[in-house]
């Protein structure tokens, strides 16, 4: 919709075509007076006089035809003005609207993002919950970051000390140990 409203905008002004519209009815009638005025010169010879009128008979319904298009023509463009107005009156009541809505924003402190912590440190808060005894779910409300990034990281945590606990065959974790998520409270968790 925006695109349409910048298309119709690019067009000339209404003035550009309303002066162009005038040229071409004075063009048309300075035609027709110039026909008349060769006819009434040319009063002296009959087949020049036939064929003059022959001539006007044929211009008169085209300077009709051309006035009635040329008045369709200046209502579409008074239409179009009009509609373009009403798209632009609309767009500016929008823009004020957000402007207002981004104004209300910040000044709540919704707008304005707070520096956010470390990637690291995020993982160092979300494993420091967990060994407080917090489940996913608190942890992820309490640090406003998703639930799934929460599971990601306790999951990896859990993964990495159970093959710390157990190097003793120096495979590190099976595939059936990625399927388990969590691990019991009671287990010893050594800092990563």
């Amino acid at each position: 919709m925006v695109d349409t409203a910048k298309n119709l905008l690019a067009m000339p002004p209404i003035e550009f075509w309303l002066v162009l519209q005038l040229l071409l009815d004075l063009l048309l009638v300075g035609l027709g007076f110039y026909f008349i005025r060769s006819r009434h010169a040319n009063l002296r010879s009959t087949p020049s006089q036939q064929a003059a009128g022959q001539l006007m008979g044929l211009l008169e319904p085209l300077l009709v035809e051309a006035d009635k298009t040329a008045r369709a023509f200046d209502a579409q463009l008074q239409e179009k003005n009009r509609l373009i107005q009403q798209i632009s009156e609309r767009l500016d009541s929008r823009i004020i609207s957000l402007n207002l809505l981004l104004n209300r924003a910040e000044a709540c402190g919704i707008g304005t993002p707070a520096k956010t912590p470390h990637v690291y440190d995020q993982q160092k808060e979300i494993i420091t919950l967990d060994r407080a005894g917090l489940d996913a779910e608190t942890i992820s409300n309490r640090l406003s970051l998703p639930r799934g990034e929460v599971d990601l990281v306790l999951d990896l945590h859990h993964k990495l000390l159970k093959v710390r606990q157990d190097p003793s065959d120096g495979r590190g974790p099976t595939p059936a140990d990625f399927g388990k998520t969590r691990h019991d409270a009671s287990d010893p968790q050594p800092t990563p």
